[in-house]
């Protein structure tokens, strides 16, 4: 059986409201060992397996989770950026050099098993690391999925060619103002026309290729920078992309970045009026954020989802650290839980850290770093 090419095809699976699979769970469905289960079970089976295996791990409180296959990993292959944006978490870090070799990646791809996706991002530019196409073409080589962010500077007709030759799954573009003024003050650099030229001849060669590789933008909007969600959907629908992403703002201390609450931000007619133009677009639209701020806490405190990232997913940084979750970046430095050099995937995957961690989410005695996440918030 054929598995489907995006995750917009399960959103309308039938046995997607059946089964109620979490997006969590949907990254199985694309997996190797998921289409190994297709083959010998067929669909509702494989489903079945799936949706029972995980919600047998919360009801059991189990905390290994080798019952489990491991799906994926976020990779951030460099801490180096050539951006100095004003909502950015790498000041806080004590140094930000440091970046993976690719002989070092390759050993890291061997040594977890059962991997079939592969997210690039991280705090620095995904794109400035020298060896980034022959990761990709190397990822490719085993069969697995691949997709990135980047702030879309480095966008060469070479580079994009580069990327779109093993067919990714997605490219994310960071776009956060079609305004230079405003995209200068929040990136640090006088370089919008040529991220949008960068956007467009991206969107040209695939088209010559062929490639079925997802386009998103990512804008990460704050108070005064609502009123121009509307009209960056517009210009995505111009550009023929796929995928908006709206990120609230982070508030990172001494940086004092504007940041946006979340529910101020739901009920902005801004944020309303882009969710509809996209809809009629055909364009995936999704809202969402990972501040702290105090409404998060008074909202999301009581009401926190048991998050399933653990059981199949961690992160690794450019030297090797693993960390159970990137999406906090505030926080995930402070827990390592392995090195994926050092120790064996076995080590880390059922060492203590990862299981005090899965037993903290199964008793809702949350980590620090996830206690107030929000995920995402809306979805259009």
């Amino acid at each position: 059986m054929k598995m489907p090419q995006s995750d917009r095809h399960f959103d309308s699976h039938p046995f997607f409201d059946h089964m109620g699979l979490s997006g969590y769970k949907r990254e199985f469905l694309h997996s190797n060992v998921f289409r190994g289960m297709l083959n010998r079970f067929g669909t509702k089976g494989a489903l079945y397996f799936l949706n029972n295996a995980v919600n047998k791990k919360y009801s059991s409180g189990e905390c290994v989770s080798s019952g489990i296959p491991f799906v994926r990993i976020v990779f951030e292959p460099t801490l180096q950026c050539n951006l100095s944006c004003s909502m950015c978490s790498r000041d806080s870090l004590p140094s930000l050099e440091g970046r993976m070799s690719l002989e070092n990646f390759r050993t890291m791809i061997e040594k977890i098993p059962g991997l079939s996706f592969v997210f690039i991002a991280g705090l620095g530019e995904t794109l400035i690391h020298r060896d980034i196409v022959a990761m990709i073409e190397y990822l490719a080589s085993r069969r697995i999925r691949v997709s990135l962010i980047t702030n879309g500077t480095l966008l060469s007709e070479e580079m994009a060619r580069g990327i779109l030759k093993d067919n990714v799954d997605k490219i994310g573009i960071s776009l956060d103002s079609l305004d230079p003024a405003i995209y200068r003050s929040m990136r640090g650099a006088d370089c919008l026309t040529k991220v949008i030229d960068n956007l467009y001849r991206l969107q040209r060669i695939k088209k010559k290729l062929g490639r079925n590789t997802r386009i998103e933008i990512v804008t990460v909007a704050m108070p005064d920078t609502l009123d121009t969600l509307p009209a960056m959907v517009d210009f995505a629908h111009k550009v023929g992309v796929d995928d908006v992403r709206i990120k609230l703002a982070e508030q990172w201390g001494a940086q004092n970045t504007k940041q946006v609450p979340f529910l101020e931000a739901l009920l902005s007619p801004y944020i309303l009026t882009a969710a509809r133009k996209a809809k009629a677009y055909a364009i995936s639209f999704i809202v969402s954020a990972e501040m702290h701020d105090d409404v998060y806490k008074k909202v999301f405190q009581h009401r926190h989802y048991k998050c399933e990232s653990p059981w199949y997913q961690f992160s690794v940084l450019h030297n090797g650290d693993v960390v159970p979750c990137l999406m906090v970046k505030l926080f995930h430095r402070r827990y390592i839980c392995g090195n994926i050099f050092r120790d064996s995937f076995d080590q880390i995957w059922n060492g203590e850290d990862f299981r005090r961690i899965r037993r903290q989410i199964l008793t809702g005695d949350l980590p620090e770093f996830c206690r107030y996440c929000t995920k995402i918030v809306f979805k259009g």
